[in-house]
């Protein structure tokens, strides 16, 4: 009888980068996880939640418990829950090489694989770095014990996928974060091609300095982790929105 937990790692930078090799090396010391590797063929950083319908998925055994897919993050978490793994107790996605803060967390792939994992049930973590190079050696202590904590009952969340952000250099602590507020400026590059028109996005990104945002976390030297959930609804409006339609029924049906 296997008695040992099965953790799913995927990430957007793609199945050979950094982040998520490393993040394999950190689960694989602990014998008693089965750590299976199932993320994107290149680089789908900005995919944001997006899948591949009625379209062919080009999957690769790359070596045991490893495949690459010719699709997105999401598109790795879908085949590894209906057709790759028979088992799944965590999933976790990243590590990014870049932060997934504020608004970021809409177009990350690396936040969709986590939200897929937890639309279909699975405690889920999106890990993501300021940098991705010479991270502390406090990241892997603190990645195992997570995972270990969630693994044991210890730390349970239902409909709720955490979104973890790392400092650069020295780690000073760990702080529960709200989402902070992403500025881009110049986000769009014109260039002029004759008869064509291109345009680029990209944008340097910048972030409202609030309180108890990660942001403010990250960059104070913390670890962020945000909790998010996945109904987008507004409750605040709802209220509003009835007495507004109430006054309008007459006139809308």
């Amino acid at each position: 009888m296997d008695i040992r937990q099965h953790i799913l790692i995927s990430n957007d930078d793609g199945y050979d980068a950094k982040g998520i090799q490393l993040l394999k090396s950190y689960l694989k010391k602990t014998k008693k996880y089965e750590v299976y590797l199932v993320a994107p063929f290149e680089n789908q950083s900005g995919a944001s939640h997006s899948l591949s319908i009625e379209k062919p998925l080009e999957v690769k055994r790359v070596q045991e418990k490893e495949w690459f897919v010719k699709g997105t993050p999401t598109d790795c978490v879908l085949l590894s829950h209906y057709s790759l793994l028979k088992n799944i107790d965590l999933v976790l996605s990243g590590i990014n090489y870049t932060p997934n803060m504020g608004e970021d967390v809409i177009y990350s792939g690396t936040v969709a694989a986590a939200m897929e994992a937890s639309l279909l049930g699975y405690s889920a973590i999106a890990l993501s770095a300021v940098s991705i190079d010479n991270l502390s050696y406090k990241v892997e202590i603190f990645i195992k014990n997570l995972v270990k904590l969630i693994l044991n009952k210890e730390c349970s969340f239902k409909h709720t996928l955490l979104n973890v952000n790392f400092p650069r250099g020295e780690i000073k602590g760990i702080k529960i974060t709200r989402l902070g507020k992403r500025i881009y400026k110049d986000v769009v590059e014109y260039i002029p091609a004759g008869n064509r028109n291109f345009y680029i996005l990209k944008g340097e990104p910048s972030f409202e300095k609030e309180t108890d945002t990660d942001f403010d976390a990250v960059y104070n030297g913390y670890i962020s982790i945000t909790p998010l959930r996945l109904d987008l609804t507004n409750t605040e409006d709802m209220n509003d929105l009835k007495k507004t339609f109430k006054r309008l029924k007459e006139v809308l049906i």
